[in-house]
């Protein structure tokens, strides 16, 4: 894994709330990327977390290269974490744990929502090489499991990003991607970390990273930030920008 500088934290989590919608940007573009929120956020509040800490160039800059940005926003849906209660998760969780059960129902009905993003934009005209998806904790996980796992499009998406995420020891995406990968269909994936990440620890992101190298997944290194915790920073969602028009820009 790759310890970075310190990186200057943004608070802004958890202060962006809206009504479930989806939020989308671009008008005539040639990629795109959808990205997924964390539990309790929506498609506008990450939208405007990812404004917040890039000081608004992270969308700007994807747009000037073509690249459209989606922010799909999750079903409200009962959360076992807070006791029952409605939130705006991807799927249900029992225990913040490495070892908790995994809710593979939950996690089917949000990558078919997922797939059918997919499915539109292709429609539109971009190809799968063109489009990548990526996501914020929870989000992040979903992430994982459309375009290594569980997706209908496993394999052939042009770029993957999952930050603050992990995956249970015992997962469904494991034996997906050992089923459905080969060394020549592999997405590349960017992945960070805050070290002093005191909801998903550290501990289980290397896990996962070590996983995913495993099952022969493009992702190098797993970048951890000193001094962040739960939450984007700003060197972060700049490699996140690069690594983007990396892949999906108009020169990619």
């Amino acid at each position: 894994m790759a310890r970075l500088g310190q990186c200057s934290p943004c608070s802004c989590w958890g202060l962006f709330s809206a009504e479930p919608r989806r939020q989308r940007t671009g008008m005539s573009s040639s990629s795109a990327l959808i990205f997924l929120h964390g539990s309790g956020d929506t498609g506008e509040g990450v939208q405007a977390w990812l404004h917040a800490v890039s000081g608004g160039a992270f969308e700007a800059s994807l747009a000037r290269e073509g690249i459209s940005m989606l922010f799909p926003t999750a079903t409200m849906i009962p959360y076992s974490l807070i006791g029952g209660m409605p939130r705006t998760v991807w799927f249900d969780r029992v225990a913040m744990a490495y070892e908790a059960p995994e809710d593979v129902a939950g996690l089917k009905r949000s990558v078919e929502l997922v797939d059918k993003e997919i499915d539109k934009l292709v429609e539109s005209g971009i190809p799968l090489s063109k489009i990548g998806v990526g996501g914020m904790s929870m989000g992040g996980c979903v992430a994982l499991h459309v375009a290594y796992g569980m997706g209908r499009h496993a394999g052939r998406l042009g770029m993957v990003a999952s930050l603050s995420t992990f995956l249970p020891k015992e997962s469904y995406f494991d034996a997906d991607a050992s089923r459905r990968l080969t060394a020549s269909q592999t997405a590349p994936l960017f992945m960070a970390h805050g070290q002093d990440d005191g909801m998903i620890r550290i501990e289980w992101a290397r896990a996962t990273h070590s996983r995913l190298l495993a099952a022969g997944i493009d992702c190098k290194e797993l970048l951890e930030f000193p001094g962040v915790q739960h939450e984007l920073c700003t060197e972060e969602v700049g490699l996140l920008r690069s690594f983007v028009l990396q892949h999906l820009g108009k020169g990619s």
